[in-house]
């Protein structure tokens, strides 16, 4: 085993000392035989393999899941789960002639991982199996449907390829026969993603014969109910107190800044620049190769630009425009989601075969990946979750004792936090509304394909009322749908199970290549305007690109080689809340001060970039003669989010960003789930004054109610976060703000009542000259409305667009007013006379 001493040394040399040291104790395994029920030639198999018998939970799993039963395995990582249910496949497989599995894997880099272990095992029975990914061309797919029973495959290609096609032949004869369903890595179907695979299930459900599932996972809290909210089934679980697998000692070091270091905490170089010598010591001092994970793509690839680029911290950035070092004959490479297959798979292989030194990685690394024998894992920064630390704990000393360092530079935490208290639960957001509609019109483009109608309707399983009501208008329409829903519905015209991808079904995907046709990843819409728009060094590989070219209607993003450079986006972001009708929750203070939870919409807008080069700044505005983009990006949605107002405590950006870690840290919820931004309204919800101050907001279409827990504990985020303050900053505002949320109390929500309408003939329009956001399929824009006027088909708008393009006259029910900026007023229909709106 690495001694804890050498590390010690090698972090204070880095100028870091030990704060806290915890041991997690091993213990040995128990054994119990392979279960009797098990077809013979499984059971025969696995007594030769493993003498001893299996270790007991595995027996007992295998046990219920033959007895018919959904079963949860969340034992620890390296437990031997894989094993559980690739032989209650096989047992299936054997025992019901025409029996098909379906297992999913959330990442095609899973599947390539697994596929050796699935040929150890079914290999000698004489089974055979497939496997779907993204990287399997379309035209093969069918037949591999044909010929396998048991076929591996990731949601996204279930709901991209499989359901869309379920009345094909092929598709039909699986799916009718389809009688086990197993799920790997089952924590990761959380958020957005997990919503919309909760969706997928019940889908699958709707036109399969299945009713059974196996699902593992290292690290679920409350399985039982999240697989009954995820797959709509009850199950069973063995959870962490039936774990009888053998676990090796693990020591954590948290280390944060020594005293008299020199760098002051806090300070974002002084800490990039810590985490990079860390990373260098490691590299250089480590007998075996390390795996390090940090929290954004962008901080994964300038770690180890930075280390490729610098020997020294001093060293200045290079200016070769066209370093062709191969990435693949670094020591260090970085590992993040959007990279394109093949760069991925020789990364894991490179790790595995120990012709690395390291890996920096986001979150896409904590999956069960075989990259061979890990002694050290590095969190270069504490991790947003209790389930991300022992996700990433689990990667080391799966086979030997291991070691784990925690760099907390801000000295925020004690390992008390992840080592003694509960894993966060999973959550799914089943009642928003934009993702159930998305997955309403998959649902109805299905059915469609198999020939089934509103009779459908009654297979589609805990499912919530408003996702069966929509299903039900669209299969048999009875009223309009929403304006805010029709968008969605005019993206979706040519296929909506292509133009809502299942991990960011609202958001749009962009491909990212060079001007030769290379492919260099994908990134959202929203990951866009944060590392990939015009004008951005967009890094891939830890290699700099330059984005030359961006073209929204073809979802595509061209780029260039370019000097190590870094760009950073002008993105201004702001919030208008609907108060009072909007108004979710509310607490009042002294002097009119309030927390208050409101829908609100918010518009993002990138008004252009800052570039460094060395020491040197210069500033980039999107604007008519720019050479990268003639005018700013924008992105609009709908959502829900908290502001706050003390007239004692006006924060600037860095103090309230400090607010926004602590209601991270302290709810559990993921930074980049949620914003920071501005609000602004005409009236307060607690006077008719006009207010502007902080909100955060749920940075997803529709939102998940991810800011609900911040009102609810806004007076303790707020006494954190005077906690988290720096010495050299000055904290007078937040400590303000704090001692103003001690006479916070809850306040009842009256909302309005309806406006009842002045006649038939009146109708609320935006003003002319007014500014409004016009929602398209492409994208939103921010517009003026030059005029508007009455047709059969109801008010429409004649918009005047920045950049001198030509008019446009659009529907009203695409253009919708920015709350606290548009003027309304009322228009007479018969007569076209107008008259201020009382609002």
């Amino acid at each position: 085993m690495l001694s804890t001493d050498f590390v010690e040394h090698l972090l204070a040399d880095a100028g870091l000392c030990v704060r806290e040291r915890q041991t997690i104790p091993g213990r040995d395994a128990t054994f119990a035989p392979v279960p009797a029920t098990l077809h013979p030639r499984v059971a025969d198999l696995l007594r030769g393999r493993f003498p001893a018998g299996l270790w007991k939970h595995q027996a007992v799993a295998i046990d219920r899941a033959l007895a018919g039963e959904s079963v949860c395995i969340t034992t620890q990582t390296a437990s031997g789960k894989s094993l559980i249910f690739m032989a209650v496949a096989a047992h299936r497989l054997l025992t019901e002639p025409s029996a098909c599995v379906l297992t999913f894997y959330p990442a095609r880099a899973l599947i390539q991982d697994q596929l050796a272990k699935w040929r150890d095992l079914l290999d000698p029975l004489g089974l055979t199996f497939g496997y779907i990914d993204g990287g399997v061309q379309v035209e093969r797919r069918p037949d591999i449907l044909r010929r396998h029973r048991l076929v591996l495959m990731t949601p996204d290609v279930a709901h991209a390829w499989l359901l869309p096609n379920a009345g094909e032949t092929w598709a039909r004869s699986f799916l009718q026969c389809l009688s086990l369903l197993i799920l790997d890595e089952a924590h990761v179907y959380e958020g957005v993603f997990g919503t919309n695979f909760a969706y997928l299930i019940r889908r699958l459900l709707a036109l399969s014969t299945l009713r059974q599932v196996l699902a593992v996972s290292a690290t679920l809290d409350d399985p039982e109910a999240f697989l009954r909210q995820l797959t709509g089934l009850s199950v069973a679980v063995l959870g962490a107190s039936d774990d009888c697998a053998p676990v090796y000692e693990k020591t954590v070091l948290l280390a944060g800044r020594s005293p008299g270091a020199g760098l002051r905490a806090g300070r974002r170089s002084d800490d990039f620049k810590t985490v990079v010598d860390v990373v260098r010591r490691l590299a250089e001092a480590l007998p075996t190769p390390f795996l390090a994970f940090a929290d954004s793509r962008r901080m994964v690839e300038h770690v180890v630009a930075a280390l490729h680029r610098q020997p020294t911290e001093s060293a200045p950035d290079s200016d070769d425009e066209h370093d062709q070092a191969a990435p693949v004959n670094w020591m260090v490479l970085p590992y993040r989601a959007g990279y394109e297959e093949e760069d991925r798979i020789e990364i894991q292989r490179s790790l595995a075969a120990g012709s690395l030194r390291g890996v920096v990685s986001t979150s896409a690394l904590e999956l069960g990946i075989d990259i061979g024998h890990i002694d050290v894992v590095a969190m270069l920064q504490p991790p947003p979750t209790r389930k991300a630390f022992w996700q990433r704990l689990g990667r080391a000393g799966r086979s030997r004792p291991g070691l784990c360092i925690l760099l907390d530079l801000e000295d925020r935490f004690s390992l008390g936090h992840f080592l003694e208290s509960r894993s966060e639960p999973n959550c799914l957001y089943l009642e928003n509304r934009y993702l159930q509609y998305a997955n309403v019109l998959c649902a109805v483009a299905e059915l469609a394909s198999t020939g089934s109608g509103r009779e459908a309707l009654a297979r589609y399983v805990e499912v919530p009322p408003d996702f069966l009501r929509l299903l039900e208008n669209e299969l048999e329409p009875t009223e309009p749908v929403p304006p805010e829903l029709a968008v969605l519905k005019q993206r979706a015209q040519a296929s909506p199970h292509l133009e809502f991808p299942l991990r960011d079904m609202i958001d749009e995907v962009f491909d990212v290549q060079d001007r030769s046709g290379r492919r260099l990843g994908q990134v959202t819409y929203t990951q866009a305007l944060r590392e990939a728009y015009p004008g951005a060094v967009y890094y891939y590989l830890a290699q700099p690109y330059r984005v030359v070219h961006f073209n929204f209607r073809a979802k595509r993003i061209e780029v260039r080689r370019e000097k190590r450079y870094t760009t950073r986006p002008d993105l201004l972001q702001r919030a208008f809340p609907r108060w009072p009708e909007g108004l979710l929750a509310l607490w009042k203070g002294a002097d009119c001060g309030f927390v208050a939870e409101s829908e609100m919409q918010v518009m993002e807008k990138l008004q252009g970039f800052t570039e460094q080069r060395g020491s040197a700044r210069e500033q980039h505005r999107y604007e008519p003669g720019s050479v990268y983009y003639q005018r700013p990006l924008l992105r609009f949605f709908e959502t829900t989010g908290v502001a706050w107002w003390f007239p004692s405590a006006k924060l600037n950006e860095e103090l309230a960003r400090l607010v926004l870690l602590s209601f991270c840290d302290l709810c559990g919820v993921q930074e980049h789930d949620v914003a920071l931004g501005m609000f602004h309204a005409k009236q307060s919800p607690v006077q008719p004054d006009e207010v502007s101050g902080w909100c955060i907001y749920d940075s997803t279409y529709g939102s998940l109610r991810l800011t609900q827990r911040l009102g609810e504990r806004f007076r303790e985020v707020a006494w954190e976060a005077l906690e988290r303050c720096p010495d050299d900053q000055p904290c007078e505002a937040l400590r303000a703000l704090a001692q103003a949320t001690e006479g916070i109390a809850r306040a009842p929500v009256e909302r309005p009542s309806p406006e009842v309408s002045v006649s038939d003939e009146w109708v609320v329009v935006i003003a002319r000259g007014e500014q409004a956001i016009y929602f398209k399929a492409e994208a939103s824009e921010e517009v003026l409305i030059k005029d508007f006027r009455y047709t059969p088909r109801g008010i429409v708008y004649d918009l005047e667009p920045g950049g001198g393009w030509d008019t446009r006259r659009v529907p009203a029910e695409f253009v919708k007013p920015i709350r606290g900026v548009t003027r309304l007023i009322l228009y007479n229909l018969e007569t076209g006379e107008e008259r201020p709106h009382e609002e």
